[in-house]
């Protein structure tokens, strides 16, 4: 057995450390993660745990305003940041210089445990949090994925924005805000990751003293309703001042074995994961059309989601929906070539080596992996089941996996002129 992937350590109060050295670099990436996320708010208050991952900034008992908050990170040169998802919250800092990792301990721990949570700093964010909202909408690519989401999870809070709607925020009161950070701000709800030059237990250390004397709390139990897909197959948007139309295509999967992965995302490459893919091929460079033509598959908790997505102009978007839909269904009908898997193959093993490198990426795709579970399809693990897939597995994932009538339809585009 050789050396494991990542380290990881579970204090007496629950609290998970993962860390991950990197050899050759001279500075280091920490946060702080606490598994409670945008598919965990009541539907009354969607956005609550993103208002409090903005909240938890505006002042703490040491350090009462925004501006404190803003200069204890500014004053040494740290980059801060946060996140919310649909399944966490992450609050982190990244690549700073070895010397701040006590430094760095203390402004994330401070944070995330001691907000103040003032009534007048929750009211003057709620008007930057309703902003974000707005800027998010006039990203269409952005709001053709949200739409997609909302077709293949139907009242379930998987398909709901993660900021949540301008009614929902205006909603949000303190008292829910202090609720939600007393029940799920906890150590045995949390997972601290650390990477780059660090060494494992210089960071259990540091963890112990920053959390270890906080007791474990019971955590209430919770299931997020997946609920039913769409029954219509398309939807449009219409938004005037496009010059291009914004095409998603994708479709849900659940209960997949790390072999099934392994096949879907081999099938996903095949579609359009690459320049000798066959929608690249077909759209942009036999028709000439469509800069932008891709496919991936995002991990969930719940599962795995195909997403097809390009942005040709409004005068092409009906040829390329049917042609892309075509693509799919032949799928279905005759499988893919040998060839085919095993450039998918070679494509996606490189894929896995280039992704263990030392970045802001490697930092979120170790925090989601620990998150959802998946530990067994992850990095370089996944390169032995992906290269054992063979033309019979391929053939029985479509076979029992891959109906295309479970595909669903985003567009957003300018309105169609009439004659």
């Amino acid at each position: 057995m050789g050396a494991p992937f990542c380290r990881q350590t579970v204090l007496p109060n629950g609290l998970r450390i993962v860390t991950k050295n990197f050899s050759g670099v001279k500075t280091f990436s920490l946060a702080i993660v606490i598994r409670r996320g945008s598919k965990h708010d009541p539907l009354r208050l969607a956005g609550l745990a993103h208002f409090l991952e903005h909240a938890v900034h505006r002042g703490t008992k040491r350090w009462t305003t925004s501006s404190q908050v803003n200069e204890r990170f500014e004053i040494k040169g740290l980059s801060e940041n946060a996140q919310t998802s649909t399944s966490f919250t992450s609050f982190y800092i990244l690549e700073a210089i070895t010397g701040l990792l006590n430094y760095s301990f203390d402004f994330l721990s401070e944070i995330v445990l001691n907000p103040l949570l003032d009534e007048s700093a929750i009211t003057a964010e709620k008007g930057v949090i309703i902003d974000e909202h707005f800027t998010y909408k006039d990203d269409p690519g952005a709001e053709a994925g949200e739409l997609l989401n909302r077709m293949l999870y139907v009242h379930s809070p998987l398909g709901r924005r993660i900021e949540g709607t301008q009614e929902t925020i205006k909603r949000i009161q303190r008292s829910d805000l202090v609720k939600m950070h007393q029940r799920y701000y906890i150590p045995n709800n949390m997972i601290i990751v650390a990477i780059g030059d660090i060494q494992h237990q210089q960071v259990v250390k540091l963890a112990r003293h920053f959390f270890g004397h906080i007791p474990r709390k019971p955590l209430p139990r919770e299931t997020v309703k997946i609920h039913r897909i769409s029954s219509q197959h398309l939807r449009r948007i219409c938004r005037p001042a496009l010059n291009a139309a914004y095409l998603n295509i994708g479709a849900r999967f659940t209960d997949l074995t790390t072999k099934e992965q392994g096949v879907l995302e081999i099938l996903s490459t095949v579609l359009g994961g690459h320049t000798l893919s066959r929608l690249f091929k077909l759209i942009r460079t036999d028709l000439g059309k469509a800069y932008m033509v891709d496919s991936g598959v995002e991990d969930f908790l719940e599962g795995q989601q195909l997403n097809i997505d390009t942005a040709p102009l409004p005068k092409d978007l009906e040829k390329i929906r049917q042609l892309i839909y075509a693509t799919i269904l032949t799928l279905k009908e005759k499988g893919i070539s040998t060839a085919e898997l095993r450039l998918a193959k070679t494509f996606l093993v490189n894929d896995r080596y280039r992704e263990i490198k030392y970045s802001e990426d490697f930092l979120h795709e170790l925090i989601a992996t620990m998150v959802h579970n998946n530990p067994e399809y992850s990095f370089l693990r996944a390169i032995p089941i992906i290269r054992s897939v063979t033309p019979a597995d391929v053939q029985k994932f479509l076979d029992q996996h891959w109906r295309p009538e479970d595909f669903r339809i985003a567009i957003i585009a300018p309105k169609k002129k009439t004659a």
